[in-house]
């Protein structure tokens, strides 16, 4: 992806999620950067995004722009190619959960490739999932509802967390 291609992820309405957003930190966090090399550096950057051009569903209409956050510095001090483009709109590590596990739960398929596991720092970001996915909650039906319960006790129970959304 050239450096002019990052413009396209210049509003919350188009930004930068899923794994891709998993791969760059937090402001104040030690958390991502283990793919960041691949997704944003490589010859072919392969960048997951919710938006137009997007790879994910934008997720705006549920959540709205909670946890999308301008990461334009954060990209350039870790070595993304972005030239000029400013601001770039990333999730923030839980939203980007919510995203992948939204886009799965819409297309009615129980979300077994999301992890939390080693990605959070602290309990702060698993309540703010959790407050995410219960946001989601209002949006799902009975069978998308109860692949997120599953979801929750086989993800996040066995560390601690949660006990299912109703």
């Amino acid at each position: 992806m050239s450096a002019s291609h990052f413009s396209i992820f210049s509003t919350p309405e188009s930004y930068i999620s899923g794994a891709s957003a998993l791969s760059v930190p937090d402001e104040g966090r030690s958390g991502g950067d283990w793919h960041f090399i691949d997704s944003f550096c490589g010859k072919i950057p392969l960048i997951h995004s919710a938006g137009v051009h997007g790879t994910l569903i934008n997720s705006n209409s549920i959540f709205g722009e909670r946890m999308i956050v301008d990461k334009t510095n954060i990209l350039r001090k870790y070595g993304a190619q972005i030239g000029s483009a400013s601001p770039i709109f990333c999730a923030e590590h839980p939203r980007a959960i919510a995203d992948l596990i939204y886009r799965s739960l819409s297309k009615r398929i129980y979300p077994a490739h999301v992890e939390v596991e080693d990605i959070f720092d602290d309990e702060e970001e698993y309540s703010l999932l959790n407050d995410l996915l219960c946001t989601l909650t209002a949006s799902l039906d009975s069978t998308q509802r109860g692949f997120l319960n599953q979801w929750i006790q086989n993800c996040l129970k066995p560390i601690g967390h949660g006990n299912g959304i109703r």
